[in-house]
């Protein structure tokens, strides 16, 4: 898993000779499943003015990089046409209100993590309000215990939130959720 934080700024090299083609700018995801589809890229001269790469091009990711074989990869994002909705609606969790199924508020998507072999969100990082957040640790709340997804918020289970809680009482660490 990645934290998309970490990928925001990646380089894309060419396989073949390491060369930099162009850079990670974001990620075009896709708010009913959570699964990234393509990242959109930093324009490039020689290169087309909106670059994107399919996820399915990616050869593979590295700590400080990510690999395509060629500049035959990158596309220009007009020319995948199932994609302009969603690059239009540009769909980012970070700053969502995360919420419970019983309507509480949990706190804002801090960031999330990538599932790099299925392309799919895996957990999201929820900054809680001041008073509910004294050891100063994230929530971390894995993408099962997602129920629903708008553009305003992000709605997880109460009762996976309830067990961790009675859990991390028990342990004396930190409340997050795996």
């Amino acid at each position: 898993y990645e934290l998309v934080s970490k990928l925001i700024g990646l380089p894309i090299l060419m396989l073949q000779n390491a060369e930099t083609l162009t850079i990670v700018t974001v990620l075009v995801l896709h708010s009913d499943n959570l699964e990234v589809l393509a990242l959109s890229c930093a324009p490039q001269p020689r290169l087309c003015a909106h670059p994107i790469i399919l996820m399915r091009d990616i050869r593979q990711g590295a700590i400080d990089c990510l690999l395509v074989n060629s500049e035959e990869d990158i596309a220009e994002a007009e020319d995948i046409v199932r994609l302009a909705p969603l690059i239009k609606a540009n769909f980012n969790p970070r700053g969502l209100r995360v919420i419970t199924d019983m309507k509480r508020r949990i706190g804002k998507v801090e960031d999330f993590t990538v599932n790099l072999e299925s392309f799919n969100l895996q957990k999201i990082y929820v900054r809680q309000p001041l008073l509910r957040s004294w050891s100063g640790a994230s929530l971390i709340i894995d993408r099962g215990q997602i129920v629903k997804v708008t553009s305003r918020e992000i709605v997880v289970r109460e009762s996976t939130l309830l067990s961790s809680s009675r859990e991390s009482d028990r342990t004396g660490l930190p409340y997050h959720s795996t």
